[in-house]
């Protein structure tokens, strides 16, 4: 069995794609983040990656949840 990828991998991805301009760097970046993925772990960590965690353009159809966080909750 494959090892999982860590919450901690995905936030240096973001913290990388955060600290460039540069468009093909971060689809450099993206690239290689997910070819190291397992097979079902593409599909939340592209939600993630995009601000979507439950859905978006890229959910289920009919999928309507929503993660109902305010600001003070996680501040």
């Amino acid at each position: 069995m494959a090892r999982a990828t860590s919450f901690l991998q995905l936030a240096e991805l973001c913290a990388a794609l955060e600290a460039t301009t540069k468009k093909l760097k971060k689809i450099e970046l993206i690239r290689d983040f997910l070819h190291h993925l397992q097979p079902e772990e593409i599909a939340p960590a592209v939600r993630l990656i995009t601000g979507h965690p439950l859905g978006g353009k890229i959910s289920s159809p009919g999928d309507s949840r929503a993660l109902e966080v305010s600001w003070h909750t996680i501040q």
